[in-house]
């Protein structure tokens, strides 16, 4: 899957197109009217960030075509058009948007206490359990059920955040004798965070971290990010450790699943189906 890559141009470019404060001079394209209906951008707001954003060179166009991008912060959104800066191609809004989630003050305490239990980690009897969140970061993740613009992968870190972390340590559901790890699901598997204990310093805060910043993109493969939680979950098979997997996506699989593929405990019979969703993804490099 290809990727998109902005450069600063250093050729002489034309400037802004003249767009009438009042109409629409950019002509929609199928593509952008959909993924601007799914990112509840309109019309309106593509414009003004093609008027005020600031403008850079874009490689990506399904074409091979140069394209422009412009960032309008003020607006929260990033379009793109073709060379002519007359034609969408698409659009996006920046992760965050409306949300003011503040990270917490780590104290001298908390980080020492968070060193012990790095340190005591080794000692696997220790653990009360595992959890291993898999975070679906596909194209299909920007889309906006909302008018305040908040993107299902703003709504996914503000649960892990909030809800997961936040709110168990303040009860005492969860102490830093449990473990959290981070599985991003995307054409490939990445591990974003890997056995931290869960506590305000190093697991509540890098989550904030991750929906001020994230930008999900491309195609949204399950089968490596499974494989992928399964080997951390083994990690510690110590039976006093509880294990949890939780799969955190807003569709359908875009990878298919090998006809020789077996689930463990599964009869090995023709009856196994593939669950192919390629449509469902397709075109979601931007």
């Amino acid at each position: 899957m290809g990727s998109l890559h902005i450069r600063p141009s250093h050729d002489k470019t034309p400037p802004h197109p003249t767009i009438p404060e009042s109409g629409s001079s950019i002509l929609e394209s199928l593509h952008g009217r959909k993924r601007r209906e799914e990112r509840r951008i309109s019309v309106e707001d593509f414009e003004n960030a093609v008027r005020y954003g600031v403008r850079s060179r874009s490689d990506y166009d399904k074409s091979g075509k140069p394209c422009w991008l412009f960032h309008y912060d003020i607006g929260r959104i990033t379009v793109i058009t073709n060379d002519s800066q007359t034609e969408e191609i698409t659009s996006w809004a920046h992760p965050c948007w409306g949300l003011n989630v503040e990270k917490v003050t780590i104290t001298t305490s908390m980080i020492e206490s968070h060193e012990k239990t790095v340190e005591n980690s080794k000692s696997h009897h220790l653990w009360n359990s595992h959890a291993v969140a898999v975070v679906d970061q596909s194209g299909s993740m920007r889309a906006t059920d909302t008018d305040c613009g908040v993107t299902r992968s703003d709504l996914v870190w503000l649960c892990l955040a909030i809800d997961y972390v936040g709110k168990r340590l303040q009860a005492g559901e969860a102490t830093e004798n449990d473990y959290f790890s981070l599985v991003l699901l995307g054409p490939d598997a990445k591990c974003a965070i890997h056995k931290h204990p869960v506590n305000w310093i190093l697991l509540y805060n890098k989550i904030v971290d991750m929906l001020r910043a994230r930008q999900p993109l491309g195609h949204g493969n399950y089968l490596p990010a499974i494989s992928y939680a399964k080997d951390l979950l083994m990690e510690n098979n110590h039976g006093g450790c509880l294990l949890q997997l939780v799969f955190l996506t807003n569709g359908a699989p875009s990878d298919k699943t090998p006809k020789s593929y077996v689930a463990d405990g599964a009869p090995s019979d023709d009856t196994t189906k593939s669950y192919t969703t390629l449509e469902y993804h397709r075109g979601e490099k931007l």
